[in-house]
């Protein structure tokens, strides 16, 4: 029953005004294109870490992602100097926020796209790890955080091989379909 203070009484709900749990639930089918349901598909293309993916799309990420990552980097430093009293000497510590926002995307499509070649994701770990000692250790030796980006993108560069050149698994696996395979809504 409609609550006769908030104004709503004898009035009709609109029925495309649809709820925040109905428009973000990725097993109901979206009447029409939504910007939630978009912003969910996306949000899971670069975040999650199940299913699988191919190449593609895994090098539309990671293409698409880093100038991203880069001028997110720079706009923050740039900031951070303008609110600054001191004059920035080194990349501000904030400027890691990016850096590691970017690093959480490339390892979700990463783990996808080990799924794809029927791999654990874990194996993940490995560049990122590996990617950090580098990075602290060149860190500390010059005296300098911007050091972190070149070590960072070297180990990237090799985990760009497996993930990026070799071919998926064909047909389903355990993480889900083959995603070059179109999918029949028919078919069951």
């Amino acid at each position: 029953m409609p609550d006769p203070r908030d104004g709503s009484a004898g009035k009709k709900k609109d029925p495309r005004i649809t709820s925040t749990a109905t428009t973000l639930d990725p097993d109901v089918e979206a009447k029409g294109k939504s910007s939630r349901a978009n912003l969910y598909r996306v949000g899971r293309l670069l975040f999650s870490t199940r299913g699988r993916m191919s190449r593609g799309p895994f090098w539309v990420v990671v293409v698409a992602t880093y100038p991203l990552m880069l001028a997110a980097a720079l706009g923050l430093a740039f900031l951070y100097e303008a609110f600054s009293t001191t004059p920035v000497q080194d990349m501000p510590t904030i400027c890691l926020l990016a850096v590691f926002l970017w690093l959480w995307v490339i390892a979700a499509v990463g783990v996808k796209r080990l799924h794809d070649r029927e791999r654990p994701g874990h194996l993940m770990a490995a560049p990122i790890v590996l990617g950090s000692i580098i990075a602290v250790v060149i860190a500390a030796v010059y005296q300098s955080a911007a050091a972190i980006l070149p070590a960072a993108g070297f180990v990237a560069l090799l985990a760009l091989v497996p993930l990026g050149f070799l071919k998926g698994t064909q047909g389903p696996n355990r993480s889900g379909p083959e995603p070059l395979v179109a999918q029949d809504p028919g078919a069951s």
